[in-house]
């Protein structure tokens, strides 16, 4: 990001992120303190890197049990949905087009894959 990207954040309510809406950037105080705990990155890390493999499964499976192709996906390529599906983190902006594809509110979509 540029330093004027940079500079335009927003604080959450409750002040528990900071977010960067031009990239859908969100960054909480966890992270600040890894910044300065390489262990504590690192474990971070590998707890991260489980949850988005199984995460994706879900979405994965979801996808699949509803009949959607990954070609049927508005806003996302093929490649963006098998990249997610096989471990990458997924986007606010990629969930809602997952979401949107199901037919589901963005809420609705995210309960499905908590149940799957």
């Amino acid at each position: 990001m540029s330093k004027d990207e940079v500079a335009n954040f927003e604080v959450d309510p409750d002040g528990s992120f900071l977010y960067w809406p031009a990239h859908d950037i969100h960054l909480g105080w966890s992270q600040f303190l890894q910044a300065s705990k390489p262990m504590d990155l690192l474990k971070a890390k590998q707890r991260q890197s489980t949850f988005n493999i199984r995460y994706g499964e879900s979405i994965r499976r979801v996808r699949m049990a509803h009949g959607i192709k990954q070609t049927e996906v508005v806003g996302l390529t093929d490649r963006q949905i098998s990249r997610i599906e096989h471990g990458s983190r997924a986007t606010h902006k990629a969930l809602a087009s997952l979401a949107a594809a199901h037919g589901l509110g963005l809420n609705a979509y995210l309960s499905e894959l908590a149940d799957d």
